[in-house]
């Protein structure tokens, strides 16, 4: 199967040229201009093409039915999730593939060292003294797109969560554009988390997808995306939960809700797709009397349900589809999470 490199939200203007490096120009006059860094290669590294960049915001759209006690709206709000519900979208993250740790500067230019992420609280030190948290707003930072190029983005807004997720901190994002202004990266400004590491930018081959423990970037996760979702869901990458850690069912979530059933990094879904999950540890439960839809890992799905016909479309249907998966839900094994959907009728899943 062809090996695919995901850039759909990256839109390249005309006109090329030669820009400064990232350890240089680029992390403190923040030029248009950017350098190229191969999409799955070392973060730190850049190739010698260069391109001028534009970024598009990206959304999930969704319905907002209320649908046997699971009100979407809350969650399109930023509230937490209904218990056990969500809406499905193809969209992961953000369009940005990852934004480094190294060459960040505050707004007066100074450059702090030995950034870290403390779950999603950025830490580091500015002339010696520790910064974290609030301190980080109007930072500027260095993010790489999906298609390799280079992108200067500052943090506008920096706050700490409310009520149940008062330690996930959310950033309201921006990115320079070739014109020398700055446009939020997520649609319409709304606030994204960030996390540790970085997600395989590339589609069609088992594997491709899947999450790269790097220390030295982080990933962001405008709202409506998977990865926001997933955290705002409760599944805290960094966190632990009676000993275990949250990381692969945090991975797993991101799988689910994009229907990336054949752990491939290809989509099945569609924006307002109705999806119940729930797991083993509690952190979602079960109170939906929908039809099982599959069995997940964090490297996809471990088996897709031949009585719901969501996964028709899925080429590894034939492989893994059985009429008892998540019928006997048992988190002994492999399996993470479970999903279902409100009903086996329409190829779709939609009501």
């Amino acid at each position: 199967m062809t090996r695919l490199t995901l850039a759909a939200a990256v839109a390249v203007l005309a006109g090329c040229g030669v820009g400064p490096s990232p350890g240089s120009e680029l992390a403190t006059g923040w030029s248009a201009q950017a350098e190229t860094v191969a999409p799955g290669a070392d973060p730190g590294t850049a190739s010698a093409a260069k391109e001028t960049q534009a970024l598009t915001g990206t959304t999930v759209e969704a319905y907002a039915p209320i649908l046997k006690g699971c009100d979407l709206s809350t969650a399109l709000r930023g509230a937490p999730l209904p218990a056990g519900c969500s809406n499905n979208g193809p969209l992961r993250s953000s369009s940005l593939a990852w934004v480094r740790l190294d060459g960040v500067t505050m707004e007066d230019g100074s450059p702090v060292s030995a950034v870290a992420l403390d779950g999603t609280r950025l830490t580091g030190l500015v002339n010696g003294a520790p910064v974290s948290g609030a301190d980080f707003e109007k930072a500027r930072f260095l993010g790489v797109a999906t298609t390799g190029a280079a992108v200067p983005l500052k943090a506008e807004h920096v706050e700490r969560g409310h009520d149940h997720q008062e330690d996930v901190w959310r950033y309201e994002l921006r990115y320079l554009t070739p014109k020398g202004d700055w446009k939020n990266l997520c649609e319409g400004g709304k606030e994204a988390v960030i996390v540790s590491g970085r997600w395989d930018a590339h589609q069609g081959v088992a594997g491709d997808g899947a999450k790269i423990a790097d220390p030295t970037v982080f990933t962001i996760g405008c709202r409506r995306s998977a990865i926001e979702k997933c955290v705002n869901g409760g599944y805290l990458p960094w966190a632990e939960r009676g000993g275990i850690s949250l990381d692969p069912y945090h991975q797993a979530c991101v799988r689910m809700l994009r229907a990336d059933y054949c752990g491939d990094a290809i989509s099945h879904t569609a924006p307002g797709r109705q999806v119940n999950l729930y797991d083993g540890l509690g952190i979602q439960r079960d109170d939906e009397r929908w039809v099982s839809e599959a069995e997940w890992t964090a490297a996809g799905a471990s088996c897709l349900s031949t009585r719901n016909l969501t996964a028709a479309d899925a080429p590894c249907l034939g492989a893994l589809g059985t009429p008892a998966c998540g019928e006997t839900p048992s988190f002994t094994g492999t399996t993470l999470i479970i999903s279902e959907t409100p009903h086996a009728g329409g190829r779709d899943g939609h009501l």
